[in-house]
């Protein structure tokens, strides 16, 4: 099994080499293209998501620099969400180092959330604690699936997940619920604080 995964691995390692060098060889083919989510800095530079290719509906992605003169463009990262899929809800970055993005999957049923440290060099997917509820009937369900949005306050992050495309679990008024989530170490490992309308 890790002769399997040590190949697959390599494989990967392989594809993102040969990746990063068709992409730089064909960057204003790259530029033409509209891209999905931009997040412009307060100094005028932005991270730019762009499509590169479609299955049935879901997408991968690289990510782009742009400085802000637009002058100098460069590949940050030619598969920020390590082979996964999906559509682009959002991506936030609270400095030019520390940045989220949300993967939306299977329909907007649910959508992981994308933490970097590196200014989008590298993401990994992080979790949040499973919150468990009671349905109307008694049924228990772990409803909170979503990243909606993410804020920094104080110091503190603050990441708001919602129910996606199922929104099963409501309150007395038939409103959805959402979670609130709280991080003090810049979004490596969450807390929940409280359900929220």
């Amino acid at each position: 099994m890790e002769a399997l995964e040590a190949r697959m691995e390599k494989e990967h390692q392989e594809w993102l080499e040969e990746s990063r060098e068709y992409i730089e060889e064909n960057m204003d083919s790259c530029l033409k293209r509209e891209a999905d989510m931009v997040f412009r800095l307060e100094d005028g530079r932005e991270y730019r998501m762009l499509v590169t290719d479609y299955v049935m509906g879901d997408c991968f992605y690289i990510l782009l620099g742009v400085e802000a003169d637009g002058a100098s463009v460069f590949l940050l990262n030619p598969d920020p969400f390590n082979q996964d899929m999906g559509y682009i809800k959002w991506m936030t970055f609270v400095n030019e180092d520390l940045g989220f993005a949300c993967l939306s999957r299977d329909a907007g049923e649910s959508g992981d959330l994308y933490r970097t440290a590196d200014g989008g060099e590298s993401f990994e997917r992080i979790e949040w604690p499973q919150v468990e509820a009671a349905l109307e009937d008694g049924s228990p369900v772990c409803p909170f699936d979503f990243a909606e949005k993410l804020a920094e306050q104080d110091g503190k992050l603050y990441l708001t997940v919602n129910q996606g495309a199922t929104k099963v679990y409501q309150n007395q008024n038939g409103v959805s619920l959402k979670a609130l989530f709280v991080s003090e170490d810049q979004g490596e490992s969450w807390s929940f604080v409280e359900e929220t309308v």
